[in-house]
């Protein structure tokens, strides 16, 4: 679903009260979050991006790049309690490329299976028009995903053991790296010097020597 088919200004809905509010900006792309007080927290969000401090890079880059009147706030509903369930409930409805949360819907707080039996009705069928997958492009421009973002430690730990697994199972993925790389003399002659009279540990040594018998055993499979 797209951003503005989720504007709905119902009756009697209150922004110094608490519920589920959306940041849309002019390339049609959304950031949905939750507050106690959403005229607060709009403002807040307007003094982060002001400054050039604000903590999601998507919103910061827009507001850079469009300036603050691209930027417009409303509304989707007030509500006291179980604000995440409906927090998720509103980003499931938008579509994913259109979502500027860094977070997963399914980081918010899982969704059951009845939810997303109604977000799927709901959605099927639907598709950008030329001109929203035009804004998208275009807000997508000049991003650098990822950075500033910490990773937790389980994160961290996740991908590693992935790229040992795919290098274990993938032992020619080692060949070639470097190959066709031209480095200058200065570069050549840094690296020669700081190679010469670096020792190594004898705990180094002994994990360079058990990586090499691993690789030759494995090459044997």
């Amino acid at each position: 679903m797209l951003a503005n088919e989720l504007i709905k200004n119902p009756p009697n809905i209150k922004d110094r009260a608490s519920g589920i509010y959306m940041i849309l900006c002019v390339s049609g792309r959304a950031y949905i979050g939750q507050s106690k007080n959403m005229r607060n927290r709009w403002s807040a969000h307007r003094g982060d991006l002001k400054h050039g401090k604000h903590k999601n890079c998507f919103l910061q880059n827009s507001y850079n790049k469009y300036g603050k009147d691209s930027l417009r706030f409303f509304v989707l509903e007030n509500c006291i309690e179980n604000m995440a369930e409906r927090e998720a409930y509103w980003l499931n409805l938008l579509d994913e490329d259109l979502r500027l949360n860094l977070a997963k819907v399914t980081e918010v707080i899982p969704t059951s299976e009845a939810t997303k039996q109604k977000i799927a009705k709901i959605s099927s069928g639907r598709k950008h028009t030329e001109e929203a997958k035009r804004k998208i492009s275009e807000a997508n421009k000049g991003h650098k995903y990822g950075v500033g973002q910490k990773r937790s430690e389980e994160s961290r730990k996740r991908q590693s053991e992935a790229q040992k697994n795919y290098h274990r199972l993938n032992p020619d993925s080692y060949k070639g790296r470097g190959k066709g790389l031209k480095r200058s003399a200065e570069t050549r002659l840094n690296m020669s010097l700081a190679r010469k009279g670096r020792k190594l540990s004898d705990e180094t040594k002994k994990k360079l020597s058990e990586n090499m018998k691993r690789i030759r055993q494995e090459k044997k499979w």
